[in-house]
């Protein structure tokens, strides 16, 4: 395992080396320079990575230069620098960077998550048992001097300890308890235009024990109306699909509530489960008050004097991301730049109705669609101008199984906020190639995932009672689609991709209008 943030007295900078082969000589030669020729790094030994990117590329190098290929553990993405990234060591206060100081850069994750993942981390290479030869002996200050922070303390503290044949599990300051979750339900005053306030779960990291509670066809484990952490990773909008619930992605808010991170998942209101009159009424106004919605909850959040000081901040502001699913993934994808052009409704489904048929006949009727043609083709009454909807708090995107035929090129090519695409292979209300693969495409630098073998409700947590849709069964899957350990692995992923992305916007001036 490597560190490449220098020792302290070198005087050097804390970013990582590039992943050219050549400069793992410099690693070498750091180290023999505290340590006399012995000190090498073992070719044979085992590499074990951060996912963050300057981790990863001096890895990658590594293995280039013959090394192991690295294992990448997502509980060693920390050390995050933030504020810190590019400075000396000088520039560092002191009781950050010697000593056991609970905090860490301004931003970063809270520290007994990070010892938790670290010591957690450090454990499972220990109990694989290596032979003796494998591990090559270095003098303590080697190691010591290059553990910075929580996750790097913990790490080369065992580390050391193996190296020189001592038990490092007994040794290891006691980890905190793992993350658990609290939840609590609230909600926020409407909008203009609306006549009923907007509802919202909110799930956060906690010190209760969690517990298993029916609420309807779904299911929250989680500590009720448990205190939460004085400090999170950040925030996440999660925006449900047309007709659903703010409960619908509970397994998914719960991964990302461990891993740190506050979600408040709003019920959208006159497009959930109890009315869906929002879409019956117009399309139009559809598509403009959902992200509108979204927004307004987050003023609430980041307002309320028990919410908004527990979300992370970093030079550019609060760490915020928005998730969502079908019309959800519509709804972030407009908060994060995508306008809604809905003549572009009525020109695909007269194109490709019967390639798309559910999406075409959703919330409409068929023969109302027809009409719509002439103003979509340049006649009739115009077509008004599409709104902005994009909000500049939004730091990154995940649309799982979006809504995308509606979202005008132009806007989508303009994003400039990471977003992930993650589309069911088989979906049948939303095809792929209209809709997911089509935003992914047009979005630069977007990452688009495929899921295999999946239909449009792989992401939804299954309900405990069948329920109707145009696409059939909610709980239903295809033959062979595991939908309960497809979610478990989704929300880890899910995670390292907002910390990235956190990582990322860090230091970037936010978006102007478009």
């Amino acid at each position: 395992m490597i560190f490449t943030c220098p020792p302290p007295h070198l005087g050097q900078r804390c970013r990582s080396m590039s992943s050219r082969a050549s400069n793992v000589r410099p690693v070498n030669a750091t180290l023999s320079a505290q340590g006399g020729d012995a000190v090498l790094l073992p070719r044979h030994a085992p590499v074990y990575s951060s996912p963050l990117t300057r981790c990863l590329r001096l890895a990658r190098g590594l293995e280039a230069a013959g090394f192991a290929a690295p294992v990448v553990d997502a509980r060693l993405r920390e050390m995050d620098f933030v504020h810190w990234e590019g400075g000396t060591w000088s520039e560092v206060p002191r009781d950050h960077s010697t000593g056991p100081s609970p905090d860490t850069a301004p931003g970063a994750a809270p520290a007994s998550i990070r010892r938790t993942r670290g010591a957690g981390a450090m454990r499972e290479p220990a109990d694989c048992k290596p032979p003796p030869q494998e591990v090559h002996a270095m003098p303590a200050v080697s190691l010591v001097s290059l553990a910075v922070s929580t996750v790097l303390r913990t790490a080369a503290g065992a580390l050391l300890l193996l190296l020189l044949g001592l038990p490092f599990l007994a040794a290891l300051p006691a980890p905190a308890a793992a993350a658990e979750v609290g939840w609590r339900s609230f909600t926020v005053a409407s909008g203009e235009g609306e006549t009923a306030p907007t509802t919202v779960a909110l799930w956060y990291p906690t010190a209760a024990p969690a517990r298993t509670t029916a609420m309807g066809p779904f299911e929250v484990r989680a500590a009720i109306g448990a205190p939460p952490e004085p400090r999170t990773a950040g925030l996440v909008l999660l925006s449900h699909g047309t007709g659903g619930s703010e409960l619908g992605h509970a397994r998914l808010a719960e991964a990302l509530a461990r891993r740190g991170w506050m979600v408040a998942a709003l019920r959208h209101p006159r497009d959930n489960w109890q009315d869906a009159t929002l879409l019956a009424r117009s399309p139009a106004r559809y598509f403009e008050t959902r992200p509108r919605q979204a927004s307004r909850v987050l003023d609430a959040l980041l307002t309320d004097p028990a919410i908004g000081p527990r979300i992370a901040t970093d030079a550019r502001g609060p760490r915020i991301a928005a998730i969502g699913h079908s019309a959800g993934g519509y709804t972030v994808l407009a908060l994060a730049g995508g306008r809604p052009d809905v003549s572009r409704i009525a020109a695909h489904c007269l194109a490709h109705r019967t390639e798309d048929p559910l999406f075409c006949s959703t919330g409409r009727d068929p023969a109302q669609t027809q009409a719509q043609a002439p103003t979509a083709a340049g006649g009739g009454e115009p077509v008004a101008a599409p709104p902005e909807l994009a909000d500049p708090r939004v730091r990154a995107a995940v649309a799982l199984a979006p809504v995308g035929a509606v979202l005008d090129d132009a806007s989508l090519a303009r994003i400039r906020v990471p977003v992930a695409v993650h589309v069911p292979a088989l979906d049948r209300w939303l095809v792929p190639r209209f809709h997911g693969t089509r935003v992914a495409a047009a979005i630069p630098g977007a990452v688009l995932e495929t899921v295999p073998n999946a239909w449009h409700f792989a992401f939804l947590d299954a309900p405990s009672m069948p329920i109707p849709s145009p696409d059939g069964d909610l709980c239903a899957d295809p033959p062979g689609f595991d939908r309960a350990a497809y979610i478990a692995a989704l929300g880890p992923r899910i995670a390292d991709f907002l910390e990235a992305a956190m990582s990322l916007t860090a230091t970037e001036a936010p978006p102007t209008a478009r």
